[in-house]
């Protein structure tokens, strides 16, 4: 009887904390859904074409047949080549539905980010901020690679996390996996995360200057850091080794025929990408950014200021600072919504509640706050519906003019 009512308890606390995430996720998406219904450009049809070949013919080939990585994401090929071949489903549809699972996902992997964080009360917050994101909403139904990343990427940071800070937990295996697929899923991807474990080690080991107990776990955390840095630098390499086999390249070829050499130019219009991309749409969308970078500046002053590191919100900020040099360095993105930005917005997004944690303890801000900036992305994502978006809205006619039956429900959405 005692071990029924502890089952039931705590199912019971499990629905508690879950069930809040779950209606967030399920209002973000209904929203998208309504107003993005079929977002994004039709750069999605080069990885479809990719996954649809390998799924029929089992060559990842181009329209000539030739081995050409047509798409810069691996990962997303070969999971949507497995789900046509498993299902039978059309690759544009599953391609808009894994984008959108992932959305999903990476809401609640926020969720479980700031929960991990050692400060519960401002999951929520966190988890709302995320899915009322309007670029990440859009790119939830875009049908790019663009939340595979987020959800990789977040999955990363708890994991490396978990692995430094628990000593429980020696093995690199969890953390390595992760690192894996963030590693498949875009081609960046093994420059910034071998800049963000090394700038992790360098920063672990100023700060330990500081405190005895981190002294202490200083050579542990050096020791695991140099572990994941040679498990990514062997799992990048073995990458290359098969582009190189597989098709005669070390970059897939929208790398190679997009990417300008690092120059003066490049930078300026990265910082136009970003700037355009933040402050050129709206004012309530500038105001979330001034108190994004706020919330940021009293994160990185109360770990300063704290005898101990929060390893959570120390590779938090490292990963998006990685990101948006990235950012800059690339020239940013031709496409609307800020797709590169998209790509660590859902970690940005729990500095807010985090950084309001470290001021006040008082439920009540968290609340008000809460409130406040919800109605401030409501703003952006009426803004970005009317003025921006590809994407016809649910009620909309669709495309009927002509004679496009052949074409998907979303391709006629578009």
């Amino acid at each position: 009887m005692a071990d029924r009512a502890f089952k039931a308890s705590t199912g019971s606390r499990l629905l508690r904390q879950w069930l809040p995430c779950a209606a967030v996720c399920g209002i973000g998406m209904l929203i998208g859904l309504l107003l993005f219904p079929s977002a994004g450009r039709d750069d999605t049809h080069i990885t479809c074409w990719s996954a649809y070949s390998l799924a029929h013919s089992g060559e990842m080939v181009n329209y000539n047949g030739e081995r050409v990585e047509q798409s810069s994401s691996l990962l997303q090929v070969l999971l949507l080549a497995l789900l046509t071949l498993v299902t039978g489903l059309d690759t544009v549809s599953l391609s808009r539905a894994v984008s959108v699972l992932f959305g999903i996902g990476s809401v609640i992997a926020v969720f479980v980010l700031v929960k991990r964080s050692a400060e519960p009360t401002a999951s929520l917050s966190a988890a709302i901020f995320t899915a009322l994101s309007v670029y990440f909403l859009y790119w939830s139904f875009g049908g790019l690679e663009t939340t595979m990343v987020c959800f990789t990427g977040i999955c990363v940071i708890i994991s490396v996390a978990d692995y430094l800070g628990d000593h429980t937990v020696n093995s690199p295996l969890i953390p390595s996996f992760a690192i894996l697929m963030l590693l498949l899923t875009r081609p960046e991807a093994p420059m910034l995360l071998e800049g963000m474990l090394a700038c992790t080690l360098i920063l672990i080991r100023l700060k330990a200057e500081f405190s005895k107990k981190a002294m202490a776990t200083r050579k542990a955390f050096t020791a695991k850091l140099l572990v994941l840095m040679g498990i990514c630098a062997a799992l990048t390499c073995a990458i290359i080794v098969f582009r190189l086999w597989y098709f005669e390249a070390v970059f897939p070829q929208p790398v190679r025929a997009k990417c300008a050499s690092l120059s003066l130019s490049t930078i300026q219009n990265g910082f136009t990408y970003l700037s355009i991309s933040l402050f050129g749409n709206n004012q309530a969308m500038s105001a979330l950014v001034f108190i994004t970078i706020a919330a940021v500046f009293v994160i990185i002053l109360t770990e300063l200021a704290s005898k101990e590191l929060n390893l959570y919100k120390l590779l938090s900020v490292v990963y998006c600072a990685a990101y948006l040099a990235f950012t800059i360095l690339s020239g940013g993105d031709w496409m609307e919504g800020g797709r590169f930005l998209v790509f660590f917005l859902p970690v940005a997004m729990t500095f807010i509640p985090l950084a309001l944690i470290c001021l006040t303890a008082h439920t009540l801000p968290m609340v008000l706050t809460t409130i406040v900036i919800a109605c401030l992305q409501t703003a952006t994502i009426f803004e970005f519906a009317c003025y921006s978006s590809t994407s016809m809205p649910l009620w909309a006619t669709p495309l009927g003019k002509h004679n496009v039956s052949h074409l998907s429900w979303f391709e006629r959405h578009n």
